[in-house]
């Protein structure tokens, strides 16, 4: 914990040749040129402090000290900005250069080149919006190339990698805007052999290139947005390293089937998603943890013996895809399943009822055709936080076991046959930010306990058979009073559907909601319900309420979508220069003034 800036006085180490001042996080000022005067000095580490400034004046001292004998020099996780300077060059001896998680921009220098002994480059997490210069193909000692996390722009050439020889791991992104692409011939065969490679953004499509292909010595594979739109060679899956950690191709539009069986017991991480790959669902033998495979056209069934292929899956993604049947039963054997999402596919029949005191909380099996009762061993899923099952054709009561899932936070099971009342044990799920109900054949009343939802924000009952009176104290719904605290429970429902989906992608279009039209409610709408000030969305409509609108109820200033058409509502509607639509009053015969065409009646003189 040191703070301020690097004294002067350490102008006077003639012979000092390591210097670290890393993880200090307080070090500040610019980094001074007096350093780059120590002539015996190999190892100059300042990383995690909060320098600042650019690194001319550091480098300022290198062209008088042309015998640097500095061989590491790691400045990374500090605030430092400016361009790289052409000085870099002269260190003739540095083997490892960090400066990732700065502000640096531009381009990399061309005198990159002559740094002979290069093995480590590290330039990740800045804001180099430059170009990457040839020169960098003559590092013919370069190991590790990471350039990721930056805006880059340009062409790279054969000439980029002519030399380097002993690379084995690239790391290379750009910004999705920005035009970055590979120009090597179809058939290029590179010098080196990747142990790893990373590339996002970077167009080297749109066939599968050979230089690719002949890299089988690779442990970790990351291809997103690279422009490829062909059908990958089956031979290359299966001579890729039989260490294969990550494999991840997404993004792109790859065609073709995937090998039906292959061994990969190293495997963390699977992602194909966002292609066009076909066929069936990959019967892997794998250990990974992510399997991820959205938007493709995988067909079939999923492996009834998915358990045994997948024993330590963790999170499964399949959602819009083709897959059909049932749901197979050995998934209640994987224990440490955290998400299952598989929405959007044309699966059937009845879910599993074997989920006991899994690590299961995220299920998402919405858009299908799924029949029978929601199982009542969701109830002893301990740590059940995310329940969408919505427009299926799952019909009984909405089970009471699930009473035990104190912890559930969204719920939507709209869009199916569910029958029965509103569970008066509702009252128990204080996490519960998200009830969605609609459009299925609920009836009774809505329950005093649900106003003991602090945390509801959305709130969902529309299309039912709901009947009798909006409770009063539905105003005491304090997350609709206050409108905070909703982020932790949008970022989970964005986890388990990754954020894409466009269902759930206007979830925080609809955070702040109660909608309740189609239903049979009768009675009047509660003043109370102007106690929610961070209330943005009511639709009363469709229903038998009656009496006068209250008057401040437009003037909630946070509402700006409201409909109560089709009710019975009587008097006249409070002035508002928002809600000036028509149809947000129409179908009440005794309703009265602007916007509707009827005119109040004039008041009759005083007695």
């Amino acid at each position: 914990f040191f703070s301020g800036s690097i004294p002067a006085e350490f102008a006077n180490l003639k012979n000092l040749q390591v210097l670290d001042l890393s993880d200090n996080l307080n070090l500040e000022g610019q980094i001074p040129g007096l350093l780059g005067n120590l002539s015996k000095l190999q190892f100059l580490h300042l990383s995690a402090n909060n320098f600042h400034g650019d690194i001319y004046g550091l480098f300022s001292g290198f062209p008088s000290n042309r015998n640097s004998k500095l061989e590491s020099l790691d400045l990374s996780s500090n605030s430092l900005t400016g361009e790289l300077p052409e000085s870099l060059g002269l260190l003739k001896h540095l083997q490892h250069l960090d400066l990732s998680s700065n502000s640096f921009w531009g381009s990399i220098p061309s005198s990159i080149g002559s740094l002979s002994a290069l093995r480590v480059l590290d330039l990740s997490y800045n804001t180099m919006n430059g170009t990457i210069p040839e020169s960098l193909g003559q590092l013919s000692g370069l190991v590790d190339m990471n350039l990721m996390a930056n805006s880059w722009k340009g062409i790279l050439k054969e000439t980029h990698f002519m030399n380097l020889r002993k690379l084995q791991h690239v790391r290379l992104t750009t910004e999705p805007t920005r035009s970055l692409a590979f120009s090597a011939s179809h058939g290029w065969f590179p010098p080196f052999k990747l142990k790893s490679i990373q590339l996002e953004n970077c167009m080297i499509g749109p066939s599968f290139p050979v230089w690719l292909q002949v890299q089988n010595e690779l442990t970790s594979v990351v291809l997103k947005n690279v422009s490829i739109s062909d059908t990958i060679p089956g031979k290359w899956f299966s001579q890729l390293s039989a260490q294969l950690t990550y494999l991840v191709l997404s993004q792109d539009q790859i065609r073709g089937e995937l090998p039906r069986h292959l061994n990969y017991p190293y495997l963390n991480l699977i992602d194909l998603s966002y292609n066009n790959f076909e066929g069936p669902f990959p019967s892997w033998s794998t250990n990974a943890t992510d399997v991820i495979l959205d938007e493709n056209s995988f067909s079939g069934p999923i492996p009834e013996n998915i358990g045994a292929l997948m024993p330590r899956l963790q999170k499964l993604y399949v959602s819009r895809n083709h897959l059909s049947g049932r749901i197979p039963s050995s998934m209640c054997q994987i224990e440490g399943l955290n998400i299952i999402s598989l929405r959007n596919n044309k699966l059937s029949g009845e879910l599993p009822n074997c989920w006991h005191r899994l690590m299961l909380w995220g299920i998402d099996i919405s858009n299908n055709s799924l029949t029978g009762n929601i199982p009542n061993s969701f109830g002893f899923l301990p740590s059940l936080s995310v329940l969408l099952l919505s427009n299926n054709n799952l019909d009984g009561e909405i089970p009471s076991s699930l009473r035990n899932c104190t912890g559930l936070t969204s719920v939507d099971l709209g869009g199916n046959k569910i029958s029965g009342s509103l569970p008066l044990w509702v009252q128990y799920m204080s996490s519960l930010f998200m009830l969605r109900l609609g459009s299925n054949l609920l009836s009774g009343s809505i329950p005093d306990q649900v106003c003991r939802l602090q945390n509801l924000h959305i709130l969902d009952l529309s299309q039912n058979k709901i009947s009798g009176p909006i409770p009063k104290c539905i105003g005491n719904l304090s997350a609709l009073v206050h409108g905070e605290g909703s982020e932790v429970f949008q970022r989970l429902i964005r986890e388990v559907t990754r954020g894409r989906d466009p269902e759930y992608s206007n979830v925080v279009a609809n955070v702040n909601s109660i909608e309740l039209s189609g239903n049979n409610l009768t009675g009047e709408i509660p003043y109370e319900m102007t106690n929610l000030l961070a209330l943005r969305i009511l639709d009363l409509s469709h229903n038998h309420l009656s009496g006068a609108i209250p008057k401040s109820l437009t003037s909630v200033a946070s509402l700006t979508r409201l409909n109560l058409s089709y009710n019975n509502l009587s008097g006249s509607i409070p002035f508002s220069s928002r809600f000036n639509d028509s149809s947000i009053y129409e179908g009440n015969p005794l309703l009265c003034g602007a916007p509707l065409p009827t005119k109040c009646p004039l008041p009759g003189p005083r007695k």
